[in-house]
């Protein structure tokens, strides 16, 4: 069997295989779809499914790679960007909309202060 051909057997049963740490083979998947056959033709196959394991994972993450820093400021989020359009757009009223209440009867300021809070 060739190596494609064992990849789509493995996938046809729901099995994945990857490298650990050590380059060693980990089976992905239940292991009680891996019959005799399977088990032999991987351990015949080894050297090969390890070297395309190896080249998969080189293409498949590439490195990380570091954004220049242009000024000492960091970049807005979206979030910041979107308050900044509006308040360029018809100012920050929506945002501040002061406001006053008329409390009527006994007032427990404890109450109130944890009632804000918790909101």
């Amino acid at each position: 069997m060739m190596l494609l051909t064992f990849f789509e057997e493995l996938r046809g049963r729901n099995i994945r295989l990857d490298l650990d740490d050590k380059g060693n083979i980990r089976v992905i998947g239940p292991r009680d779809r891996m019959d005799a056959a399977l088990l032999a033709e991987m351990k015949e196959k080894k050297a090969d499914i390890v070297q395309w394991l190896r080249s998969k994972k080189r293409v498949s993450r590439p490195e990380i790679q570091v954004a220049p820093q242009h000024s000492d400021y960091a970049p807005t989020s979206f979030a910041q960007q979107r308050l900044w359009f509006v308040d360029q757009l018809a100012g920050s009223v929506p945002y501040n909309m002061p406001g006053a209440w008329r409390i009527r009867g006994t007032f427990d300021e404890q109450v109130a202060e944890r009632a804000l809070h918790r909101i």
